[in-house]
């Protein structure tokens, strides 16, 4: 686990559950993908957790990053 220099765990905020107004079923599975454009044929070759994610990645596509990391910033990663 990370610990910091201090040797104290970094605070982790809690993450806040929102609260659903229908079950998470079959249709409500299928409706999401069907958002997201997936087709049958294609939820054949993919599994569960990979379209999982993938409901997780689109409902980050609408956030605004207030920075975007440039070549600079990968150099420097990498090199540390």
């Amino acid at each position: 686990m990370y610990m910091s220099a201090r040797g104290k765990r970094p605070r982790i905020p809690k993450k806040r559950h929102r609260q659903t107004t229908r079950p998470y079923n079959t249709a409500v599975f299928m409706l999401r993908c069907k958002q997201i454009g997936l087709t049958v044929d294609e939820l054949d070759e993919l599994d569960y957790g990979l379209v999982e994610d993938m409901f997780t990645e689109s409902g980050n596509d609408e956030y605004d990053y207030p920075y975007k990391a440039s070549q600079k910033d990968f150099d420097k990663f990498a090199k540390s």
